[in-house]
């Protein structure tokens, strides 16, 4: 099984994708090896991967490909990638689908802007442009999130958090902003994203998983861990029901019967007790 990063360089041992030819994704899997692939990708490139991914399933129809488009950046998409990548080998496709839908969604991508100018998503007014003009001032805001917020009110926390950010960033945030022991991650967004400008910064709050994922029951096509009514990677359902043998009476549902424990006699709760034999009553005269 491949996991591949859209619109990163490439981290982890976990390869990026870059760039909007139709048959980038194929040549990036032919490097690689056999078995099914997952397409992570920020929601501003869905129609970019899947249709990709389209190109991919027409040269290769027995392979499956799974595409998650899902509201964060590159930067948590290429961590989370990197966390289950060591358990790809061997793992259910469909687990591995629904431990990254656990684990992005718990977690946050972050963005600080030291300078609002250019920014399409979320669009600032004309005062958060000019207080990011000065020196020393800067915005955050959280991908999906229409709203930005002075970087001042810090990053906030929630439980068992793990921050992460790229190799190189500025000393004001380092010093200012990320928490102790953010993790440096090697590699780079890659394209432009409307929610960042040249000089954004992309921060990854991630909580990991700690129970247990288990997927559904397999897929009747390629043996998946169904994510859902269907395959995340071809489509199909979970295995057919097995027809009943020919010339066997047809069966219908029927209802439970419920035994009251504390009735001694056990007796179907809800039937009237059968009356108690009468003495025969010999002829009176």
């Amino acid at each position: 099984m491949q996991v591949i990063v859209h619109g990163w360089s490439g981290h982890g041992g976990v390869p990026g994708l870059a760039g909007d030819h139709p048959s980038a994704l194929l040549e990036l899997v032919a490097r690689g090896g056999p078995g099914p692939v997952l397409v992570l990708t920020p929601q501003h490139l869905e129609v970019i991967a899947r249709e990709q991914a389209s190109v991919l399933v027409a040269a290769q129809p027995g392979r499956g490909v799974c595409v998650l488009a899902l509201p964060h950046h590159a930067l948590t998409l290429a961590v989370v990638a990197s966390g289950v990548a060591h358990r790809v080998v061997g793992s259910d496709p469909g687990r591995v689908v629904q431990e990254v839908l656990q684990v992005t969604a718990h977690s946050r991508s972050l963005l600080w802007h030291p300078r609002l100018a250019g920014l399409a998503e979320p669009r600032p007014g004309l005062g958060q442009v000019l207080a990011a003009a000065w020196p020393g001032r800067g915005y955050l805001a959280t991908v999906g999130v229409p709203t930005l917020v002075p970087d001042r009110a810090g990053l906030g926390h929630t439980s068992g958090e793990q921050w992460f950010c790229p190799a190189q960033v500025p000393q004001r945030l380092r010093e200012v902003l990320l928490p102790t022991g953010v993790r440096a991650v090697e590699g780079h967004a890659v394209g432009r994203a409307p929610y960042a400008t040249a000089a954004s910064v992309e921060l990854a709050g991630i909580v990991p998983v700690h129970t247990a994922v288990v997927p559904g029951p397999p897929c009747r096509s390629c043996g998946a861990g169904l994510v859902g009514p269907r395959c995340a990677f071809c489509n199909q359902g979970p295995p057919r029901l097995a027809a009943a043998p020919a010339g066997a009476p047809p069966t219908s549902p029927t209802t439970p019967v419920r035994v009251d424990e504390t009735d001694p006699a056990g007796r179907r709760s809800g039937t009237s007790p059968e009356p108690p034999n009468e003495p025969e009553k010999v002829g009176a005269s």
